[in-house]
């Protein structure tokens, strides 16, 4: 997954730009989950890739310390090249979110783009929990991904399994294959994490953002 995020470093914005529908107010409908503060908010980014979602974040959260984590080396870097302004402020990490450890009650906030649709529920599930520990007391979990409707969501989880079966029933990693959830399921996924209270603050067909509150 790394080297094909890699290859694709130079188009990714602009690809995203035109296949996530409403791109500023999906943006937008993430950072809004912060409230307007000059406060160092510890900030935890899963996917930060390029770090689409930081213009909005730090128009809110002028001072915050964000930490990103991603697979891909080319676009961490493509990440600091666009943000020289913010060195200070952004600590990266490359690897996989699913490695790291996040700590426990560090983090203000956590947030994701379009990184978790090609996890299973039960892995899902087991990094909600991680994140739920990683925040503090009052903390909020705010990320946007791809959704589908039942159907497409059912017939894209069987691929799934049969492409795990064919590998022995197990994975190196996460298999590049999109699974998104329905919303529904998404929600599920948080509470059964621990989160307590959560809202669907922007969805279109294919896309919704999930704010989700320690």
């Amino acid at each position: 997954m790394a080297a094909f995020f890699d290859a694709r470093v130079a188009t990714y914005d602009d690809h995203m730009r035109q296949i996530v529908e409403e791109f500023d107010t999906y943006y937008g409908a993430i950072t809004e989950a912060f409230p307007v503060t000059n406060a160092p908010l510890t900030i935890l980014d899963l996917g930060i890739g390029t770090g689409l979602e930081l213009p909005g974040l730090f128009v809110r959260l002028p001072n915050a310390r964000v930490t990103g984590i991603d697979l891909s080396s080319n676009m961490l870097g493509e990440l600091r090249r666009k943000h020289p302004e913010r060195a200070e402020q952004i600590r990266t990490i490359q690897g996989s979110f699913l490695d790291v450890d996040f700590g426990r009650g560090v983090y203000d906030a956590v947030l994701s783009s379009m990184a978790l649709h090609h996890l299973p529920m039960n892995e899902k599930v087991a990094l909600y929990r991680r994140i739920h520990n990683a925040l503090a007391a009052g903390g909020i979990f705010a990320y946007g991904d791809y959704v589908a409707d039942a159907d497409e969501a059912a017939e894209l989880a069987a691929q799934y399994a049969a492409a795990i079966a064919r590998l022995g029933g197990a994975a190196a990693g996460p298999l590049h294959l999109d699974i998104p959830f329905t919303v529904e399921d998404e929600l599920r996924a948080l509470r059964a994490a621990g989160f307590t209270r959560v809202g669907v603050p922007f969805r279109t067909a294919r896309a919704a953002v999930f704010h989700a509150t320690s």
